[in-house]
Formats: structure tokens, C-alpha cells, sequence
């Protein structure tokens, strides 16, 4: 395609795949010449045993030798990625729920919006007493009912609430698998509210990006509110959706609190042994990895693309 001078133009595509490139340049740049480096070395010690010289510590090939000793002998390490992954299953929709109901009602028009979102986005979070309550040595069952306590101020309605929920759906059985769930989002309310600034702010940007023409369209058409989320309001958040999935993962998997990156900064740092530490790390990022592709892979299937 030319222009009226001769000269040849660039498509819209182009440009943006130009301003894509230029965005992602400083990433691949610093991974080439910064990152990768560390990377190689750090895949070394994960199959090498370390040893001390005049030299200082040396590295020598040992195969799978630290992951066989990892299996066998460090069993606290693999529940752990067991855990991890198993409170990924809980904070993951519970984040996106929380982050997006947020967003939908600090996107509203009313007085003191922008105070709100201020205080949503401040890196302080105080605590609640209800989420407090629930550190204690009691299980799940019992905290559940603790917290209906709390909220209902007496002790007979929380009781009557808890035997209804454990009666309608079978003692020992549904009832109380869904009350120690509703318990485990309630007993982690302060992590998902501190874990979802960033979430709030990208369905925020999400939702104003969609035209109002879109919604008043839908209305004149006889839409009601229900049918404008499902056809109008998901599908064009939903790319933002995959974003704050991706990311939602990242942060609970290798955050500073998780037990495993905790446990490999311990093998190292503290206990010196750096190659059984780097096997940990190794074998911790391929998990990581794993469950991102496959997140990736499952929720692109469904996201919604406006030039398609």
C-alpha cells in the first residue's frame, strides 16, 4: 500500500505489532544478556552435587542423584507443591470474583468514587476480626460457625444455620465439604482483598474500555441487565480476565509467602546446600509452567477477541 507521495505505508496491524515488539524489547534484552546466563548455571547445579576446593566450591555432574534424594528423603517438599497447588484451587476464583465485583461497583458514577478506589489500591490492608478469629487450632467446621456467630451475634442462630446446611445436603458428606469451603474463602478474605489490587485495576481500565453505545443498543433492543453481562460485558473483559488469571497464579504460586519458595530460599541461604536448593527451584518452575499452559490453554479457548 502507497501513499500519495510514492512512499509505501504501513497497515494498522503493522503498527501495533511494531508498538507490541517495542514494548517487550527491554524484557527480551535484559533475559538475553542478564537473565539467561543465571539461568544455564542455575540448570546446572540442579543436576550437579556441590563440593568445597582451594578454589571455592566446586560443581560436579550427578545426573538425577538430587531429585532421587528429593523424592525420598525430602517428602515436607512435595506436599508442599501439593499444597500450593491445592490453595491455588481456592484463591484463584476467589480473587477473580472478589477483584471483579470490585471493579464493576467502583466503576459506578457516585460521590467519593475516586476516594474509594484509592483506599482499594493502598498497599495496606488492615485485618479483619473475623478473618483474625480464624487462626486458631480449631478446624474449618468450627471456624465456620465462629465466624455465623460473630456475624449473627448469638450462638442458637449460627448452630440452627450450620445443622440445616449439614442436614440438607447429608451429615459428613456435601454439608460439611461446603461449609469448610465457604470457611476456607472466609478464613483467607484478608490474603484475596491484599491479592487483588492489581486485579481491581485491570477490570477497572477492562470495563471502562467497553462502549456505552454497546449497552444502550442492548436496552433499546429489550436486554435486560443479566443478558448485557453475558453477551456484552464478559466476552469484552474476557481477554483482561485471562491476564488477571495468569497473573493471579504467578503471584499465589511464587510469591514471598508460599511455603515452597520458602523452603528452597531456606535450602539455600540457610542451610547452604545450593544444588539441593536449585533442584527444589527447578522442579518448582516446570509445576509453575505446567499449570500456566494449561490455564492459558483452556481460558484462551473462551476469550473473546474483537477483531475476530
Amino acid at each position: 500500500m502507497f501513499n500519495k507521495k510514492g512512499k509505501r505505508s504501513i497497515s494498522l496491524e503493522s503498527k501495533k505489532a511494531m508498538s507490541g515488539y517495542v514494548f517487550v524489547a527491554p524484557f527480551v534484552i535484559g533475559f538475553i544478556f542478564i537473565f539467561f546466563s543465571s539461568f544455564i548455571f542455575f540448570i546446572a547445579m540442579a543436576f550437579s552435587e556441590q563440593g568445597m576446593s582451594n578454589e571455592g566450591m566446586v560443581l560436579e555432574f550427578c545426573g538425577l542423584k538430587n531429585y532421587e534424594e528429593l523424592f525420598l528423603s525430602n517428602m515436607e517438599y512435595v506436599k508442599s507443591v501439593f499444597a500450593s497447588l491445592g490453595s491455588l484451587l481456592i484463591r484463584l476464583p476467589s480473587v477473580l470474583l472478589f477483584s471483579f465485583m470490585l471493579a464493576v461497583v467502583l466503576n459506578q458514577q457516585f460521590k467519593g468514587r475516586g476516594l474509594v478506589r484509592a483506599v482499594f489500591f493502598l498497599p495496606v490492608v488492615v485485618a479483619s476480626g473475623i478473618a483474625a478469629s480464624t487462626g486458631n487450632s480449631g478446624g474449618l467446621l468450627d471456624n465456620a460457625q465462629m465466624m455465623l456467630q460473630g456475624m449473627m451475634g448469638d450462638d442458637t442462630g449460627a448452630q440452627n444455620i450450620t445443622e440445616s446446611i449439614i442436614s440438607l445436603f447429608g451429615e459428613g458428606s456435601y454439608g460439611s465439604v461446603l461449609i469448610e469451603g465457604v470457611a476456607a474463602v472466609v478464613a483467607g478474605i484478608y490474603d484475596i482483598a491484599q491479592a487483588s489490587g492489581v486485579q481491581i485495576l485491570i477490570f477497572l481500565a477492562a470495563l471502562q474500555t467497553i462502549p456505552s453505545s454497546l449497552y444502550e443498543a442492548s436496552y433499546m433492543d429489550g436486554a435486560t441487565g443479566w443478558e448485557n453481562f453475558w453477551k456484552i460485558t464478559l466476552p469484552m473483559i474476557s481477554p483482561m480476565l485471562l491476564v488477571n488469571a495468569v497473573y493471579t497464579v504467578i503471584d499465589a504460586l511464587v510469591g514471598a509467602d508460599n511455603a515452597v519458595v520458602t523452603m528452597v530460599y531456606n535450602m539455600g541461604a540457610k542451610q547452604t546446600n545450593y544444588t539441593m536448593s536449585a533442584a527444589m527451584g527447578l522442579l518448582y518452575f516446570v509445576v509453575v509452567v505446567v499449570v500456566i499452559g494449561l490455564l492459558m490453554w483452556g481460558l484462551s479457548r473462551l476469550v473473546y477477541y474483537e477483531d475476530n
